[in-house]
């Protein structure tokens, strides 16, 4: 958090900085003083001036004394301080987790092209124990990945909380419908990858077929043995004598990473290279200045060598952002140069069949901005697919691959609802916003505002893991890369890597040196230049690199974490002149918690008991932790403020970053709740009636509104501790509905973030020269803000990143205790305001324009979001409840159960619309045959109404029947080449199918035909193509969109698809009845997925089937009628939605018919077209029915810990049952 700025869209190079004099740790000094000037307005804290001059004079002359105090260790020693180390860990359990689920992964859309798929994996405790491998099952079989482990669980079995995982993966050119977009994971014992390790001299190895070779001279790939690419850094030249260093950070199977440290006493570099065993191959270039001054870049880039035919000699220019152009058909890409917006690449034809290209990140007449101790980099990408890697040197394509609910397990960040339209509008707004935040050249990767408009800002890290979390839990990976990016400037251009007296070393500095009081670079408009030190009260937000080491293992995130965190742990104090220095309590607290690691939590309790020498009787505290003054003056800027000790609440919201959560790690703390409390409800008081809060005092005239959205998260913070202890909340939701109400209505009015609000008297010119808002006014009391609403100047744009990286955190907050229509309401004041604020850009939502308006006049200009209705959670609410749901006094009484499946059964058949006419006669023939050992199998054709003729395998056993029969129904899968063959293998002379059928088989049953093996085991088999499947599908061929087409020519024959099917399957039955092979009175029926539908439907519908199984389509319509599910999608949904049946019956109700012959249901806990929970729900109406029926006994209900399959284990437990169930009684 940091103080009110006004982000308007005009950029100005000093945007919420100016001078800050002040007293850095070098020193030891008295603290009664100091001159700053932050955010625009000076502030003086002390008496004597001359002291400061005097200190700063004694600080240089240290400096003098030490010219080599940004010198560095060199050797080994100087490669150690950067290279991974282990993370300090602890238990915090007392015993280990149990086991859990692994998570399922979301694989992107194939293009045909191999990839290897790269991804940083959450697990929840107890999932992935150490020292296990995985199997990864990608719908084309299963593959062995390499598993690094990155952080574990802070309990005595240390189970892995983070791991990459890394497997070859061979999309199909089309996506094959739901089977073809996860991945799942299964445990194997090993091997797990080792930890980054540390060796002498250069590098040498292989991956595959490809050879990789690092030292002084540069890179060079070697494909069999031979010379294939070189590439040699362009850099300044090393001392004589350099011994370099490996650190080999990964080493597996299938990935290959490696850094080699090149220690020198004036451009120290490490040169990293990562090799996929696809040959894809990217490196980077580390080059470190080692001086305490500043200065620029020199040359930096990399020479290549390698097999290619330019057609000429070329040079691409990377200063207008325009990248690399793809598709030179040369193995070389620039990942990051087109972000960089400097330097050019020149290729030139070279010898026969090469080519050379230099490509010069920058060159030292551009004078690219480099300080002292900071890194610059070069990237280069070569090899095979130079295309897919990122600015990250991630492979493509890199993001969020797990459900929001796995990262809740780990991260306990929350899984946001689905709320109405105007909310989930502007929650898209936020995160469109951190998407295009990123700043581009000099300072690629810093923030500044949302979106980007300017490199100035105050640049400190404490909000980067809000926006990681929101990654986890919009799965949006653009979020993710402007961390991460965040992330890496940090550690390359903020995080000062010197040494100087006092022990500054892994410190952040001083974002803005202009701002400071260092005016050589006041001119700059491109880049910030940060101090060449560390400062205590900057040093924050370094949990960040936790998250970022989670998510891509890069030792350069693990090496920050580690120097920041000391940094932090000797020189960050709140009881030194800087309360707000208690923020740093979250950092702590977030780290314990992911680790275990108790000194941490120390650490947090450290800061509160240096604070609480600081609090009054109030448990409030200034900024500077003088007592604050009772009746202090009327103050309008930080020089006043800094003469009067007063309540800020800009910096009293430091107390509710990580406070209240520390309140619960020590209850019996004394005072410590006390604060909390105190804070909160000081920071609710302190609010103005706009939703926003001034500054610097609560009756000051400048009013910000754009940052406003982070003290709510810090109430919300406050509140959620505060309801647990049962204390009353109210006040501080109501302060949290006045921002909300700020910033949606702000959005619908500007199209932009509300900013603030200037006093009136700026734009009344109420000031004469010379005058102050001071000489106007006596005290705080004596200034009316009422006029501000109505001629204060209202400012609207970018945000900065606290104003919204918490916005998703504060409305679900709200909106899990409160009705969110609520905030479409404006009070007086904030209509005033809205109603004078500039329109930037149209609100892409149409919005109310009179803010005073009641929500339930209001409009959403449109009636459709995501395929769904706008009020289909009005229609959900009134489908809690079904008509026709069997009563218990029904269920229990025998006479009433037969009526109520007569009347379910009429309801059923007659919403499955108009049936096909039933045949005369089946009239079956036999086209094939073929002998299978214990069985045959024939092709016949039969009549399954009196208008079509349809295909059928049939499975007959050997021996004197009659034989149990079972009907095979086949799923739906969006794979319509096959239907039958999906559950019987074809016979031997239809070559068409088999390949099909066998690599279907291998995706979703196990690698076998179910049909076939209930054949070996004595059962009759009949499988037959649903309409639209195999032999019953489209002349025109197959065609996932027509769907639709065929379901809405039903509807308008009178008929409906999913009654076409249910009667099929009903009359198919009716024919398996018929053949004397057959015992009428034990036939079953099986089907996976839409197989399960039928399964159940037909058992539903008929008391012919004597017992079914049902696997993997179960569920309820509150949750499979959310956003995003598969029935919401339409297409597929219409060949098992029986208009208007929803009306009457849920899912559960229609199986329910059934009751109560034996009926089995299998799902799968990984299953992510049908959510356990709603799986639940309807194994508990099932349940009540047959136990309510006196038949509990038949009813089999059974989750597995597998994805959307019937998986070999799963069918042997089925035919087991089904034997039992059908056995000759």
């Amino acid at each position: 958090m940091d103080a009110p700025k006004d982000h308007g869209l005009e950029a100005r190079a000093t945007s919420g900085c100016a001078p800050d004099i002040y007293f850095r740790h070098a020193v030891s000094c008295s603290s009664d003083w100091r001159l700053r000037k932050e955010k625009g307005v000076k502030e003086l804290v002390g008496q004597r001036r001359f002291q400061c001059a005097a200190c700063l004079f004694l600080l240089a002359f240290l400096t003098f004394l030490m010219p080599d105090a940004a010198a560095q260790p060199q050797g080994k020693a100087w490669a150690e301080r950067y290279a991974w180390a282990p993370l300090p860990w602890g238990a915090t359990a007392e015993a280990p987790a149990p086991p859990a689920r692994l998570p399922v992964l979301r694989l992107p859309e194939g293009d045909g092209t191999p990839r290897m798929v790269r991804v940083s994996v959450p697990f929840a405790p107890g999932a992935l124990p150490q020292g296990r491998g995985l199997s990864v099952h990608t719908g084309d079989g299963l593959v062995s990945a390499d598993v690094r482990v990155l952080t574990t669980h802070p309990e005595p079995g240390r189970s892995v909380r983070r791991a990459l995982v890394t497997f070859p993966w061979n999309p199909p050119a089309v996506p094959r419908g739901v089977f073809s977009a996860t991945a799942t994971l299964s445990l194997t014992d090993g091997p797990v990858l080792p930890d980054p390790a540390l060796a002498d001299g250069p590098f040498s190895g292989t991956l595959g077929d490809v050879g990789l070779e690092v030292d002084a001279a540069g890179v060079r790939l070697l494909k069999g043995g031979a010379p294939w690419i070189t590439a040699v850094p362009i850099a300044p030249d090393l001392a004589d004598g350099v011994t370099p260093v490996t650190e080999i950070v990964e080493r597996g199977r299938h990935f290959l990473w490696v850094r080699v440290f090149f220690p020198d006493a004036a451009w120290p570099r490490i040169v990293e290279a990562r090799l996929d065993a696809q040959g894809r191959a990217a490196l980077r270039l580390h080059v470190q200045r080692v001086a305490a001054d500043d200065s620029h870049a020199p040359d930096l880039g990399w020479r290549v060598t390698g097999p290619g035919s330019p057609d000429a000699d070329t040079t691409h220019e990377f200063s207008s952002g325009e990248p690399f152009p793809a598709g030179t058909a040369l193995p070389l890409g620039f990942p990051d140069a087109a972000f960089l917006r400097r330097g050019a690449v020149r290729i030139q034809p070279a010898g026969a069949g090469g080519f050379v290209a230099a490509y010069l990140r920058c060159t030292a007449a551009e004078q690219v901005p480099m300080q002292g101790m900071a890194w610059r980099t070069a990237a280069v990408a070569i090899g095979n697919d130079p295309a897919a890697w990122n600015d990250q040197l991630e492979l493509r394509p890199a993001g969020i691959a797990a459900a929001p609910e796995a990262f809740d397990a780990v991260y306990a960040c929350g899984v946001s609802p689905v709320l109405p339209p105007d909310f989930e509008a502007a929650r898209r707004f936020h995160q469109n916003a951190m998407a295009d935040a990123s700043i581009l050249g000099d300072d690629f990767g810093s923030v500044g505002s949302m979106p980007v408009s300017n490199p100035f800002s105050m640049n400190r890290l404490n909000h980067c893991p809000a926006i990681f979390e929101e990654a986890y839990r919009s799965g949006d990976a653009r979020l993710r890369r402007t961390a991460l990016r965040w992330c890496a400037n940090f550690h390359d251009l903020t995080v000062w890597w010197g040494d100087l007296p006092g022990g500054h070393f892994g410190g952040t500095r001083y974002n803005n040196a202009v701002a400071n009081g260092d005016k050589t670079h006041e001119g700059d408009q491109a880049f910030m230049w940060r101090s060449n030190d560390a400062v205590h009260f900057c040093t924050k937000g370094y949990d960040s690199f936790l998250y970022a080491w989670e998510e891509t293992g890069d030792p350069r995130m693990a090496a920050a974490l580690r120097h920041q965190t000391a940094y932090a742990e000797r020189m960050v104090h709140t009881d030194q002149g800087e309360c707000r220095n208690i923020g740093d309590a979250l950092d702590f607290l977030r780290l314990h918690r992911f680790t275990g690691h108790g000194p941490w939590l120390e650490a947090a309790l450290r800061l509160f008991r240096e604070l609480r020498t600081k609090l009054g009787d109030d448990h409030l505290f200034s900024q500077g932790g003088q007592p604050i003054e009772p009746d202090p003056p009327f103050i309008d800027d930080d020089a006043m403020g800094g003469k009067h000790p007063f309540g800020k609440p800009y910096i009293m919201g430091y107390a509710l970053q990580g406070l209240p959560a520390l309140s619960e790690f020590f209850p019996e703390e004394p005072r410590l709740k006390e604060t909390v409390a105190a804070v909160a409800a000081f920071q609710a008081r302190a609010q103005d009636p706009t939703g926003g809060w001034r500054y610097p005092h609560p009756r000051s005239s400048s009013l910000f509104l754009s940052q406003s959205v982070e003290h709510a998260a810090q109430l919300v913070r406050a509140a959620a501790v505060l309801e647990r202890r049962g204390e009353d909340i109210a006040p501080l939701l109501d302060a949290v509905e006045r921002t909300l109400r700020a910033r949606v209505l702000g959005l619908h009015k500007t199209g932009a973030f509300l900013g603030g609000v200037t006093g009136w008297e700026k734009t009344a010119s109420a000031l004469k020269e010379g005058q102050t808002l001071h000489d106007l006014y006596a005290k705080p009391a004596d200034r009316d803000p009422a006029r501000d609403y109505t001629e204060g100047a209202v400012s609207a744009g970018a945000a900065p990143p606290e104003g919204v990286v918490y916005f998703s955190e504060v409305l679900d907050f709200y909106a899990a205790r409160r009705d969110p229509a609520r905030l479409l309401e404006a009070g007086p004041e904030l209509a005033a305001v809205l109603a004078r604020a500039p329109e930037i850009t149209p609100w892409a939502e149409a919005a109310p324009k009179d803010f005073r308006r009641a929500p339930e006049t209001a409009v959403t200009g449109f009636g459709v979001e995501k395929g769904l209705p706008v009020f289909f959670r009005e229609r959900l609410a009134e489908l809690r409840t079904f008509p026709m749901a069997l009563t218990p006094e029904e269920a229990a009484a025998p006479e009433r159960l037969d009526a109520w499946r007569k009347r379910g059964r009429e309801k059923v058949l007659a919403c499955l619309g108009t049936p096909p006419p039933a045949p005369a006669s089946f009239d079956p023939v036999t086209v094939a045959g073929e002998d299978r050992g214990a069985y045959t199998a024939r092709r016949v054709v039969f009549n399954v109404s009196a208008w079509e003729r349809v295909p059928a395998l049939l499975l007959t056993p050997k021996g004197d029947g009659p034989f149990p029969a079972v009907l095979a129904l086949h799923d739906h899968g969006a794979h319509f080449s096959i239907g039958k063959e999906k559950v019987v293998r074809p016979l031997a002379g239809d070559t068409a199918f088999l390949a099909d059928a066998e690599d279907w088989v291998r995706q979703c049953y196990g690698g076998r035909f179910f049909g076939n093996e209930l054949a070996k085991r004595g059962y009759v088999v009949l499988a037959v193509d649903a309409l639209y499947w195999g032999e019953r599908g489209r002349r025109e061929g197959v065609s996932y969109e027509d769907q639709q087409q065929l379901a809405a020519n039903l509807q308008q024959l009178g008929m409906t698809w999913p009654g076409v099917i249910a009667w099929d399957d009903l009359r198919s039955a009716d024919f398996l009845a018929s053949l004397p092979e057959v015992d009428p009175a034990r036939i079953g029926a099986m089907g996976l997925s839409m197989g399960a539908h039928r399964t159940w439907t037909t058992c539903a519908l008929t008391d012919r089937v004597r017992a079914g199984a049902a696997i993997c389509w179960m569920g309820d319509t509150q949750t499979l009628m959310q956003p995003g599910n598969n029935q919401t999608r339409g297409q597929s949904a219409f060949s098992m939605a029986p208009p208007l049946l929803r009306s009457w019956m849920d899912y559960a109700d229609v199986a329910a018919l059934a009751c109560p012959k034996p009926m089995l249901f299998f799902n799968g806990e990984q299953d992510t077209l049908f959510p356990v929970d709603g799986v639940r729900a309807a194994y508990a109406v099932m349940g009540n029915a047959w136990t309510g029926g006196g038949a509990g006994d038949r009813l089999v209900t059974k989750l597995w810990d597998v994805p959307h399959q019937f998986s070999v284990e799963m069918q042997e437990e089925a035919f087991a049952w089904l034997e039992e169930q059908l056995a000759d009684r």
